[in-house]
């Protein structure tokens, strides 16, 4: 447990330190692009997440397989055959290129004709982007399957430092979107070098694709779970974004990309638990390890990540009219969008460990009932509630990413056979933490004027959330099945 202690805090620190490069790219592209031109460079970020559509699932599938194979003749064959298989992807994606530089802009996000060209443009961008990245990515998983998190953690923080330079620059010289994602977008040639030098290449022979059929198909189709689970999280953060644009314009894209951009900043974390957790769990799942010894970590894991979100997502609730006003959002609208979105996000990001774990144990089922519920809510309630604007997309948020991780905490105490009573504690903790953040939602919306008071109200409910958790964590641990 000290190694697993000593990766989380390397990559915790790797994306702490991206993050806060990246948390000043907010207020800094509002002011300097304009709402609308924010929301065209927001697009940037949801077509690159359609076109990774292609192998959402294979690349997890892929690092279980490095991950539980040491043998190196059969390490270079999975290697073979997934670069064969972006390989393909490649090709599909340049072909379709023509349709989808159009088709997005126009009748996906519905864009206005000015925007059009330019939107275009980062479509274009955005598939050379993902084909030159194939390389570094390849290398990054590698090093992600042999647990090497120091230097996972390096690169991370080397890679940053110039993609940001890149972007702030973009910005500040030009200030048109397209030119900012070309800027961004440059980085992705000099990933595959510094890759390279710090997590090492692949093993010999590795680089050479391979493009035998069956071994193709076998590996997408046992990729083909996981690829329809992650296709539902993508769109779950994406089809906000498409049904903005297309209902309430691209200013409001911008506004709502702004408080979505800076409230996900608490996947510091959850990036973090993505990238150390799931090798570990695979491990730990393929053991000889009895039900006792699962239990204990994994319920301190969701126990104490619920407690941390939730504390979270009240200093944020609290704190939004500050935020706000940076953005020169200042309105009772955008307050309650702030509040909902950053509730939402928060769960989202608790629900990461149960993702992870339902993964590592192959719950596909499970897996794909969570995700699709929460896809099903996060497109029905805004079309439903359309009428109270951008706010529907923030009850959007709060709805879906609290049935799923409702969902996934429940299939999380199942795989490792927890008692109905650890179960129904933790149901019980969800429900009341809930209720408190909700209260503040509602001051932060009916007192504007009085920021200072949301904010002690919101602190204050931290302190009996904390207090009120620290009895069921106990709880939950001390009862055995």
């Amino acid at each position: 447990m000290p190694s697993l202690k000593r990766n989380l805090f390397r990559v915790y620190g790797a994306n702490a330190i991206s993050g806060l490069l990246g948390l000043g790219l907010v207020p800094y592209g509002v002011h300097a692009m304009g709402k609308a031109g924010y929301g065209l460079f927001s697009t940037y970020s949801v077509v690159f997440s359609f076109i990774t559509l292609m192998e959402s699932g294979l690349t997890k599938n892929l690092v279980r397989s490095l991950t539980s194979n040491r043998a190196l003749d059969a390490r270079i064959n999975e290697l073979q055959t997934a670069i064969g298989i972006y390989s393909v992807f490649s090709i599909i994606l340049l072909f379709t290129l023509p349709a989808t530089m159009i088709g997005i802009p126009a009748y996906i996000f519905k864009m206005s004709e000015e925007h059009l060209s330019a939107a275009g443009w980062i479509v274009l961008i955005s598939v050379v982007e993902y084909i030159v990245a194939i390389p570094s990515s390849t290398i990054l998983w590698y090093a992600n399957a042999d647990e090497r998190f120091n230097r996972i953690s390096k690169f991370t923080i080397v890679s940053s430092f110039y993609r940001y330079a890149l972007i702030y620059t973009a910005v500040f010289a030009f200030g048109r979107p397209e030119v900012v994602v070309a800027f961004s977008a440059c980085r992705r040639v000099v990933d595959f070098f510094v890759a390279k030098s710090i997590m090492g290449s692949l093993p010999s022979g590795s680089w050479c694709p391979k493009f035998k059929v069956t071994e193709m198909w076998h590996m997408l189709s046992n990729s083909a779970p996981l690829t329809l689970a992650q296709i539902c999280v993508t769109s779950v953060n994406a089809v906000p974004s498409v049904l903005v644009s297309r209902y309430f314009g691209m200013a409001a894209l911008g506004a709502y990309r702004a408080i979505f951009d800076l409230s996900n900043r608490v996947w510091f974390f959850s990036g973090g638990i993505g990238t150390v957790i799931f090798p570990r769990l695979v491990r730990l799942f393929s053991s000889e390890a009895t039900d006792q010894d699962h239990q204990a970590p994994i319920l301190a894991s969701l126990s104490l990540s619920w407690t941390g979100y939730m504390s979270l997502a009240l200093a944020g609730v609290g704190l939004g009219s500050v935020v706000l006003k940076v953005l020169n959002l200042a309105s009772a609208d955008y307050l309650a969008l702030w509040a909902f979105v950053v509730m939402g996000v928060c769960m989202s990001a608790h629900a990461q460990i149960g993702f992870e774990l339902l993964q590592a144990t192959r719950m596909y089922r499970q897996l794909l009932l969570s995700t699709i519920t929460a896809l099903a809510l996060m497109t029905a309630v805004p079309v439903s509630f359309g009428f109270l604007g951008l706010v529907s997309v923030g009850y959007a948020w709060l709805v879906s990413q609290f049935v799923y991780t409702l969902l996934l905490d429940s299939f999380s105490l199942q795989a490792i056979r927890s008692s109905i009573r650890q179960q129904w504690e933790l149901l019980r903790l969800k429900i009341f933490s809930v209720s408190m953040p909700m209260a503040v939602i509602v001051a932060c919306s009916m007192y504007n004027a009085v920021p200072l008071l949301v904010v002690t109200a919101a602190f204050i409910s931290i302190g009996i959330l904390q207090l009120r958790s620290l009895g069921y964590y106990k709880l939950l641990v001390a009862n055995k099945p």
